[in-house]
């Protein structure tokens, strides 16, 4: 028997690509998080293969280093001002997957993802993480409404509040979408959800740019040009949100400055100044300003 064994109806709701719940863990692709320096200023990161832990039929032992702590532990390692994530996924484990958006939209950096082969279900949400969104032009994409899987003896009661709990799961997705998405309202996506029996729908590229799922569509090969220019169309967006880590050392005020520097002192390796260093250095700066003042007046 496996080591651990849950018959819960209710065990974990979550987002799995259609027929994906039925195959054994030794037959379906791993996922494998896959990190390499791709420039001075830039790291590339590899999402492939289910999303949260799993059970490998073939070892029977269950998987759990494929998870958002594994996803944590690498991001913790990218030094660059610039993270690329690539996405080739069926889904998984919701759970993980809006953990690992929730990561990717804290890191301080600016993040573009690059959805590639078929990607869907717990993979979209992580998708939806980038300042830039992009799709290659041969790959598809799928968002469908939350599916689960129980086995052992249930009530009326079990079965209404699985039901629930998959309503809720769909709810925050919907969610999730519509705060990324300015082309199409909630009762649209709801729909786009609910196509295939629930299941969802495949869409090529321009669908799903059409539908404000990615804002770019790139030809594999030239996706650092095709980020650019994505960029360049979000520019007073993302402008307006840089402005807000630029230091300007002559004019902003030492709380300013020290309160811009702790907030990234991770990314810069730099310690975190500590408040009483900072009040020291509020009240030196203080000092020279007078000093300065008194200088002009005697002048």
């Amino acid at each position: 028997m496996p080591k651990e064994q849950n018959i819960d109806f209710l065990a974990r709701p979550f987002f799995s690509m259609s027929g994906m719940e039925g195959m054994p863990g030794g037959m379906r692709p791993q996922m494998a998080y896959k990190m390499e320096a791709s420039g001075e200023d830039c790291t590339d990161l590899y999402i492939d293969g289910v999303i949260g832990e799993d059970f490998d039929w073939a070892s029977w032992e269950y998987i759990r280093e494929n998870t958002i702590e594994e996803f944590r532990s690498k991001l913790k390692g990218v030094t660059t001002a610039k993270l690329r994530v690539w996405i080739n996924s069926f889904g998984g484990d919701f759970k993980h997957g809006i953990s690992i958006h929730d990561a990717l939209k804290e890191w301080p950096g600016h993040v573009t993802t690059i959805t590639s082969g078929m990607t869907a279900s717990a993979a979209t949400t992580i998708a939806q993480a980038g300042d830039v969104r992009l799709m290659s032009t041969y790959s598809l994409y799928l968002v469908h409404k939350c599916s689960g899987f129980g086995c052992g003896w249930f009530t009326e009661n079990d079965l209404e509040l699985f039901l629930n709990d998959n309503r809720a799961v769909d709810k925050l997705a919907i969610r999730l979408y519509k705060d990324r998405n300015s082309k199409i309202d909630e009762e649209e996506i709801k729909s786009l959800m609910n196509e295939g029996n629930g299941r969802g729908i495949w869409l090529n590229v321009d669908e799903a740019i059409e539908k404000g799922f990615v804002d770019e569509a790139y030809d594999p090969g030239t996706a650092e040009e095709d980020e650019e220019e994505a960029g360049e169309e979000n520019s007073s967006t993302q402008q307006s949100a840089e402005s807000k880590n630029i230091i300007d050392f002559e004019n902003e005020s030492v709380e300013q400055i020290i309160a811009k520097l702790n907030m990234h002192s991770q990314s810069l390796g730099i310690p975190p100044i500590p408040e009483k260093k900072t009040e020291e250095l509020v009240k030196a700066q203080a000092a020279a300003r007078k000093r300065k003042l008194k200088l002009l007046e005697l002048s």
